[in-house]
């Protein structure tokens, strides 16, 4: 991986704002679910990072390092994958904004492409005489009715997720018979489903209704992968549950009822399980006031850089040493001029000062990613490996608006 001479410091020296990758988190939550899949499926799984969760370089050099996949989802994070040195075949290309150009290469390259609707189905059928791939690797992501099998646990509006192939209107049921009719074989499921709960009963569930279907569809000679998809919590704390060994048995058990460990590949596409407690934001004091009987403590970062959509949530943090003095009320704001622009609002805690340190934990999923050039540029970035720190990107001080350049 490409770094810059690495700095040997402390937090208290870091440039702030920033967010610091650890690497051995990194690392370890890489492999924590990966390793007891592979322990119960005698060693035949594959990890597909997800990209839309933090594209930074470092990462995806990391992932690739590695060996795992690039699961992406627009034609954008594909063509991304490709420019980071990942092989077509190592790249998987999921989404509903397929275009016909690439779902065409996508297949003539061997790529994991995991049909979302029967727009897809119907580019395939198009375009026939330009399919070369003796044997593609196509699956069929599925829509089912998890709302119905495990109540008040997914994320979708109303429990109706609007991705994917839906098994009660047919049109699963379509994309089968018409991917046979075409020549194709199914060759894998993609059951990933997004949840509130992150349970092992979600896990289950799916895992169940895959194997239902492929009795159900006649599919069991062709189906050679199973891409249980993500949604996992964080990896590798060991005080969180579900953990990495009941998500991996639940599943296994479950497929291993009617597949084959040696045939049936395991795919997972795990994102914020691996990358949000692999990072954390670190902000500094600028300045302190009161206002009708709290305190404001002002960072030199913003809210927006950890929750881009400012959700009303506590985030999970530590300090640099604080003055033993304790304060009735403190409000913890950022930088920007937005009102709503606040990091916690703190009830008898020790007092923020100038130059204090607030060290926020989880911060590496959809954050990153969302960086932009409103009011500030985006945060430096550090990784820190072994006792080393390196600079991974500075910031941006000239050129405040040139990405909103107009093409002339």
């Amino acid at each position: 991986m490409t770094k810059r001479e690495s700095i040997f410091m402390d937090h208290d020296e870091l440039k702030t704002p920033c967010y610091v990758i650890y690497q051995h988190k990194l690392h370890e939550n890489l492999y924590a679910i990966y390793t007891e899949l592979a322990k119960r499926w005698d060693g035949n799984v594959r990890l597909g990072y997800s990209f839309k969760t933090n594209n930074f370089p470092y990462i995806l050099d990391y992932i690739k390092q590695e060996g795992f996949l690039a699961e992406t989802v627009s034609d954008d994070e594909y063509h991304l994958a490709i420019q980071h040195g990942f092989q077509p075949d190592q790249v998987i290309y999921n989404g509903p904004q397929k275009t016909e150009q690439l779902l065409i290469e996508a297949i003539n390259q061997n790529s994991i492409v995991n049909v979302d609707n029967l727009q897809d189905v119907e580019l395939i059928e198009k375009n026939l005489h330009r399919i070369n791939q003796n044997d593609p690797v196509i699956g069929l992501r599925v829509n089912v009715d998890l709302e119905a099998l495990c109540p008040g646990e997914t994320s979708a509006e109303n429990g109706i997720s609007r991705l994917g192939l839906s098994v009660e209107s047919l049109e699963f049921r379509q994309a089968v018979e018409r991917l046979k009719r075409a020549g194709f074989s199914i060759a894998g499921l993609h059951m990933h489903y997004s949840t509130k709960t992150r349970s092992v009963r979600v896990f289950r569930e799916l895992s169940r209704q895959a194997c239902q279907l492929i009795k159900e569809y006649e599919l069991v000679d062709s189906i050679s992968y199973i891409d249980i998809g993500g949604g996992f919590f964080k990896s590798s704390d060991p005080d969180v549950r579900p953990t990495p060994s009941e998500y991996a048995a639940c599943i296994t058990e479950e497929l291993g009822k009617i597949l084959n460990s040696s045939r049936v590949q395991v795919i997972i596409e795990p994102g914020a399980s691996v990358i949000a407690a692999s990072v954390e934001y670190v902000t500094r004091v600028i300045n302190t006031r009161d206002v009708r009987g709290s305190r404001i403590v002002t960072m030199d970062g913003s809210s927006l850089d950890i929750n881009p959509f400012m959700a009303k949530r506590m985030p999970v943090f530590y300090t640099s040493e604080l003055s033993d003095t304790v304060e009735k009320e403190q409000i913890i704001c950022g930088s920007t001029c937005i009102e709503g622009d606040r990091f916690a609002d703190l009830h008898k805690h020790r007092q923020f000062k100038k130059g204090d340190l607030m060290i926020i934990q989880n911060a590496g999923a959809y954050t990153m990613v969302y960086n932009n050039y409103f009011i500030n540029t985006p945060p430096y970035v550090y990784a820190k490996e072994e006792d080393r720190y390196y600079l991974l990107r500075d910031k941006v001080r000239t050129g405040l608006f040139v990405h909103n350049q107009e093409v002339r």
